[in-house]
Parts: structure tokens; sequence; C-alpha cells
């Protein structure tokens, strides 16, 4: 739970984590999840060039699952428990208190193992496939080539 400069965040625990590729619709499914804007959205926390307690994590870092490093952990703990601010992660979010909490983060795939394994009770949401809103509109702009037989 953080409450700092009028922000409160008093979410239990983490409701969603979410994971995919980028450009594969993540947006998307986040605003979805979040369509009653009742969701802090912390986005992409595990980036280490914008999140200065992340530095030490890898663009694509790879955690064994029994790796137990503090250096890990402890970041870690700190974004899943909702006890930072931040001006990149906390880009989509305009409300002054949130009861719920949804991590999105396109680039900790192979931290999924890891996490699952130091926090179970936090739901993991991976978004496969190719058919994301932008593969949507794309194939909406194609001209039709075939021609109706009546």
């Amino acid at each position: 739970m953080l409450t700092t400069d009028g922000f409160s965040d008093l979410a239990e625990g983490t409701d969603v984590f979410l994971a995919s590729s980028g450009r594969s619709g993540t947006t998307w499914v986040q605003e979805l999840i979040n369509h009653a804007h009742d969701h802090r959205v912390i986005f992409e926390p595990f980036l280490g060039t914008v999140v200065p307690f992340c530095r030490h994590f890898e663009r694509k870092q790879y955690l064994r699952a029994a790796d137990d490093s503090p250096a890990f952990l402890g970041p870690a703990r700190t974004i899943l428990g909702g006890d930072f601010r931040n001006e990149w992660t906390d880009q989509y979010n305009d409300r002054r208190v949130y009861r719920r909490r949804l991590v999105k983060d396109i680039r900790a795939n192979l931290l999924l193992h890891w996490l699952r394994r130091h926090f179970p009770r936090v739901p993991i949401v991976f978004l496969s496939g190719h058919a994301g809103p932008q593969q949507v509109r794309a194939g909406l702009r194609r001209p039709c080539t075939h021609r109706l037989r009546w």
C-alpha cells in the first residue's frame, strides 16, 4: 500500500500481471481489463532505463526460477506491491485513489516463470498470437481482391 502526495494505491495485491511481446495487443487488453478506470496501471516497471531501482535488470532479463537474489526480489516486491511512484510507470493513471492494480510489461516474458515461483498469488496473463488490433486494422484497409459471382 502506498500513500504519497495525495495519491493512494490501496490494492491488497496485484490483480493481474499482463505480459506479451510488443505490438501484440497488450494495450488493448489493458484497456479492456481497466475499462472502468479502477486499476492502477503500472506500465513496464522492469525497464531499467526509466525505473531507477530496476537499473540492473537487462532489457529482456532472464532469471532461473530458483534465483533468490535480493537484487531482483526487492524490486519485484516493490513493483508488485505498488510501493513506488514513477512518471513512466504511472503514465496511464489519472485518479488519486486505486483499489486494484494491473502490471503490464512487454519485456518481462523471460521473468514469468521466476515471477510465478516467487509470487504465486499474482495472476499472470500472457497474451500470445498475432491478431492484435494493429493487424486487424491493417486487414480492414486491404482492398477486396476477389470478385463476387451471382
